[in-house]
């Protein structure tokens, strides 16, 4: 059974692909209970073992096949009866392509819940919404054909997040000897595609966070996001905190960093300390950065194959494509020379942090942690701590 197809669909990028499998529990054999029902066969146990052993027939153990070959328009919102989003279902649907309404259609699976929905969520921690419980949901609610999951405006009529869905289906044998032990299993599919070509166009801030849970959840990260154990989690963190490891910056030279009347002379991190104080006060014997930068680490870069590069920044979920041309190596493995890149190996060009944005620009703002610029109001209470100074001192005390 297939679904519509979507038009270009070779021109969007394939940005991830999950599967989880479905246990099917066989129905009961006879009706129980009193009256004229007790112990009469059910039926509908009698389809399921006969599909089981024609697929006991026909395929070897644990050698999946195509129950529902994989397209799109499979998965959907739960609808109530009014043909609204039910957001109180913790799940979404899986339906097969039919003329009739869809609230009028029994889904194929109903109230498929995501099996790796964590508590302690990393986006949107603090909302409990439908639409953030996962990256499926958000991927759901921000399609222009699905129904509202709110009442303001989160979405625009242009598709961004398309997902390509099937069903594979396998039979395990357990050797009970009669064969009662068999189980029939499904395996749910999600492929998940992004328009390269409508993720620029902005959103509403509610919508832009949405499909900041999509990337946060299906860009890579250096840092584990799946719930581990406390074991696992500890020697992650150590495996992160050595690869932070870097040698420690070159010495900035200048005669005004060491001061010449002061005996002891500066370490060296004592040295890149004061010249960084002094670059935040605008010391002129000091050369400021013109622009500012967000700190290592806060965006990391992507090759999209034909689609071109990108930079994702997993602070807020913003995208930014890069210009750059794909480096092509000719007959004996050589490619044209690129741009040295930052030392933080994320794969950042020095052309490349002029597209990107800053969550705070401080370039013209003077002073630092510790030297903050004056104001007005500084210098009135320093000039009046000043002249209550000379008064006191010129009054005499007496001797105790």
């Amino acid at each position: 059974m297939t679904g519509p197809i979507i038009v270009g669909e070779e021109k969007l990028f394939h940005l991830h692909s999950f599967t989880f499998q479905l246990a099917l529990v066989p129905p009961i054999s006879h009706f129980g209970g009193y009256g004229l029902n007790t112990g009469v066969i059910n039926e509908n146990r009698t389809r399921f073992d006969t599909l089981l052993e024609t697929i006991k027939t026909n395929f070897q153990p644990f050698e999946p096949f195509d129950l529902i070959e994989p397209t799109f328009d499979y998965l959907h919102i739960p609808l109530d009866r009014k043909g609204l989003a039910d957001t109180k279902v913790p799940g979404f649907n899986f339906l097969l392509p039919s003329k009739l309404k869809r609230q009028n259609v029994q889904p194929f699976i109903r109230n498929v819940i995501y099996p790796y929905t964590h508590p302690s969520k990393e986006w949107l921690s603090s909302s409990s919404a439908w639409d953030t419980k996962n990256w499926i949901h958000a991927a759901l609610a921000l399609d222009p054909e699905e129904p509202q999951t709110r009442k303001a405006n989160y979405r625009s009529e242009e598709q961004r997040v398309y997902l390509k869905s099937g069903i594979k289906a396998f039979w395990e044998s357990h050797e009970d000897g009669d064969g009662g032990g068999d189980t029939l299993s499904l395996v749910l599919t999600i492929d998940c595609f992004v328009d390269l070509q409508k993720v620029w166009d902005p959103l509403p801030s509610l919508g832009h966070d949405l499909m900041g849970l999509i990337y946060h959840s299906l860009f890579p990260s250096s840092s584990k996001t799946a719930p581990t154990t406390e074991s696992e989690s500890r020697a992650d963190s150590l495996r992160h905190f050595y690869a932070c490891l870097r040698p420690a910056p070159p010495v900035p030279y200048s005669r005004s960093v060491q001061p010449s009347n002061m005996p002891s002379k500066l370490l060296p991190f004592q040295n890149r300390t004061v010249a960084w104080l002094l670059q935040r006060e605008r010391a002129p014997m000091i050369q400021a950065e013109d622009a500012c930068k967000d700190p290592a680490g806060f965006w990391s870069t992507h090759d999209l194959e034909k689609s071109g590069h990108l930079a994702y920044r997993r602070l807020t979920g913003e995208l930014v494509k890069l210009d750059r041309e794909i480096v092509v190596p000719d007959r004996k493995g050589k490619g044209r020379a690129i741009d040295h890149l930052e030392e933080e190996a994320v794969g950042l060009r020095a052309k490349d942090r002029e597209l990107l944005p800053t969550l705070l620009d401080l370039s013209r703002v003077k002073g630092s942690m510790l030297c903050e610029e004056m104001g007005q109001s500084s210098h009135s209470l320093i000039l009046q701590w000043k002249l209550t100074a000379q008064v006191s001192a010129r009054q005499s005390k007496p001797l105790p």
